[in-house]
């Protein structure tokens, strides 16, 4: 079935053709032979209104790339999807507190963090349980990591002291669950009285580790699990979630977009339905639509049931002189009471800026918040009662370069740190102000820089090659429908001038 853009380039070149075949009927028969230069130049000038109202008015020729990222049977960007050849690089900063016994005390009025790191890892990511559904791609992801001792500033064998994870998060998890729940904790503590902060190495602060106390809770009611402890501990092995995205089939521009989390097609944890929406980007494909378009996007964060915007900032170049458009976090993404802003539906105290609270979205429902590293644009509030935090926007903020047409990342680096908020529980923490948010660590995530020679070619093929190759058509096609087109208008003069010339003499 002709489309209607088709349907209407015949209809442009149809009179030209029958006026042109008449006359060169006549004129074949009165002389014997065809003028092949008019025959060449009106063939020309078909072509050229073909391939200008394709490349000027239509986009067919776009739609034609766009294909290439679509993830179909047989391609190779699906086979990369599933087997990415590069790996992530996974950057971990943790936060040593330094003066402990002095805060408690009363000797220092501040605690006080130095940041230990970066300790590099690498992140090897299978997608597993693979399932297709119409235009829909479920699967989990299977993460494991390998330290790169000869990228780290530190080994994980250093020791460091950090707030008590296991013990924080137990807390207001026990003071939800009223009297009996109390009464048995406390018989815990009492039993294994395990310390606010706690002296760890690296390695078991970032991977995990069990103790008396984590053993014991673990078989108290409260939904715990002592493997789940550790900075990294929730991005190792098989995700518990499943991911759904679209396969960009049915529309190019919807490729990688995330539909579904779980069995879930939109959350019910924060108190707004654009917050609870899932429809984000999966953070390997932006929607070329919107970033052909400089608009901003949503990269959804499934750990934290969460999106978090990326905006337009300006063109640049990556990859050898590759343009790129240059997406970075806004500066209010933590920001209470904007439009980028969520908040859980269980929140009932004063907002800080600078943190967004994602509890209800983990399974063991600590008192977490996400951040920008150091708590950079944060409100002083948390800076009030902490000592060695030093933001940064130019170290500190995530960004991402897309492919202008592709909208696929040439270069990115993702910035977030973990926190966790102090409650009081009988003697437990009662030097710390209650509801102080104690920074842990922040992650970086980049992928390697070693690309595949295959993915720069199709960089390379869809971007330089391919703007300049639609430069010289569109142009060329406008050019030569014109030349051709003041030929064909001489040539016709003179062969209707002929043939009325030749019957005036019959």
């Amino acid at each position: 079935m002709e489309k209607k853009s088709d349907r209407t380039i015949i209809d442009t070149c149809k009179p030209l053709i029958k006026h042109s075949t008449k006359i060169l009927v006549r004129k074949r028969k009165e002389s014997g032979k065809f003028d092949i230069l008019y025959i060449v130049n009106i063939v020309a000038f078909c072509l050229s209104i073909i391939s200008t109202i394709l490349f000027w008015f239509t986009d067919a020729y776009n739609q034609m790339l766009l294909q290439n990222i679509v993830l179909k049977n047989d391609t190779l960007i699906k086979e990369w999807y599933f087997n990415p050849p590069v790996n992530k690089i996974i950057k971990v900063y943790v936060f040593n507190y330094t003066n402990f016994d002095n805060f408690t005390s009363g000797y220092d009025t501040k605690l006080h963090v130095n940041e230990v790191g970066p300790l590099v890892y690498e992140e090897i990511v299978k997608k597993t349980n693979v399932k297709y559904e119409g235009f829909t791609i479920t699967f989990n992801e299977n993460r494991s990591h390998i330290f790169l001792p000869e990228l780290s500033s530190k080994s994980e064998d250093e020791i460091i002291t950090c707030p008590n994870i296991a013990l924080i998060s137990a807390i207001p998890n026990v003071i939800r669950m009223g009297f009996f729940a109390k009464v048995g904790f406390n018989t815990i503590l009492s039993a294994t009285r395990p310390n606010e902060l706690e002296t760890l190495t690296l390695r078991d602060f970032i991977h995990g580790h069990t103790n008396d106390f984590m053993n014991a809770i673990s078989k108290f009611k409260w939904d715990f699990s002592p493997e789940d402890i550790g900075i990294l501990a929730q991005r190792r092995g098989v995700t518990k979630k499943s991911l759904s995205i679209n396969s960009g089939i049915e529309n190019s521009n919807d490729v990688g977009q995330v539909v579904k989390l779980g069995d879930k097609t939109s959350m019910n944890i924060w108190k707004s339905e654009e917050c609870n929406a899932i429809n984000a980007s999966d953070g390997v494909f932006y929607g070329p639509e919107k970033i052909r378009n400089k608009k901003g996007v949503q990269v959804y964060l499934p750990e934290f049931c969460r999106s978090l915007p990326l905006e337009f900032r300006k063109k640049s170049f990556v990859l050898n002189n590759i343009p790129a458009y240059y997406y970075e976090a806004p500066e209010n993404t933590f920001t209470y009471n904007n439009k980028n802003y969520c908040e859980l539906k269980s929140i009932h105290k004063n907002h800080i800026n600078g943190v967004l609270e994602v509890s209800d979205c983990l399974e063991e429902k600590p008192p977490a918040f996400i951040s920008h590293p150091h708590f950079m644009e944060g409100d002083d509030k948390l800076f009030e009662h902490i000592d060695g935090l030093k933001p940064n926007r130019s170290l500190h903020n995530s960004f991402v370069y897309l492919h202008p047409r592709l909208s696929v990342p040439l270069y990115g680096v993702s910035r977030m740190q973990l926190n966790l908020r102090v409650n009081h529980f009988k003697n437990y923490y009662k030097k710390f102000p209650d509801g102080l948010i104690l920074p842990l660590a922040w992650i970086e995530t980049t992928t390697s820089k070693d690309v595949p020679k295959k993915f720069k070619q199709l960089i390379y093929l869809s971007s330089v090659f391919a703007n300049n190759f639609e430069i010289f058509i569109k142009f060329g096609s406008l050019i030569t429908m014109m030349i051709s087109l003041s030929l064909l208008i001489v040539q016709l003069y003179k062969l209707t001038k002929e043939t009325c010339q030749d019957s005036g003499r019959v």
